[in-house]
């Protein structure tokens, strides 16, 4: 009898700790700031061509998988430098053009909506917030955006619209921090 309780109580401890949800998140370092993610994003550098010259994007992104029970589909960071002398944070009369650029792409991309968007700024450099729905409103993708010197620092959070705020989502991009 006791072989069997003991063997029940395993199972049970074993079933629970699979159905927990994991919390490793951990600081996520990269030239010129810090973040933290629930687990160790990819990396990938994409060279675009425009009208000012090539642009460098690097895309940090951690997609989550259903085992995890997180409560987000993706976690990323993206960043572009400009060339200093057409973009920067302190050319405060091309600012509303750059994030409007910004905000008007990502929201192409996703084939999505935008539904809010505000001014925000990290330690005095200028920012914007936005939600944007897609996948017929199904999801939602939360960003900010803040342009620091020529540097734009993208951070975005993927949900279902269901979850839109929730603590992960807070917790990622309230751990954003400028290390230059």
């Amino acid at each position: 009898m006791k072989k069997i309780s003991f063997i029940s109580l395993l199972i049970i401890i074993v079933a629970n700790t699979a159905l927990a949800k994991v919390d490793k998140w951990q600081a996520f370092k990269e030239a010129g700031f810090e973040i933290e993610f629930p687990y160790r994003p990819k990396h990938t550098t994409q060279a675009v061509n425009t009208s000012i010259g090539t642009l460098n994007i690097d895309a940090f992104v951690y997609e989550t998988i259903a085992q995890e029970q997180d409560e987000n589909l993706s976690y990323s960071v993206m960043t572009v430098t400009y060339p200093d002398s057409t973009i920067s944070s302190d050319k405060l009369e091309l600012l509303p053009n750059v994030f409007r650029g910004a905000i008007d792409g990502g929201v192409a991309n996703m084939k999505g909506k935008l539904l809010a968007e505000k001014t925000i700024e990290y330690k005095g450099f200028p920012g914007r917030e936005v939600c944007v729905s897609f996948d017929n409103d199904l999801h939602i993708m939360i960003m900010r955006a803040y342009l620091v010197r020529n540097k734009m620092y993208m951070l975005q959070v993927g949900c279902d619209t269901a979850k839109q705020k929730n603590i992960s989502c807070s917790k990622f991009l309230n751990s954003f921090k400028l290390s230059e």
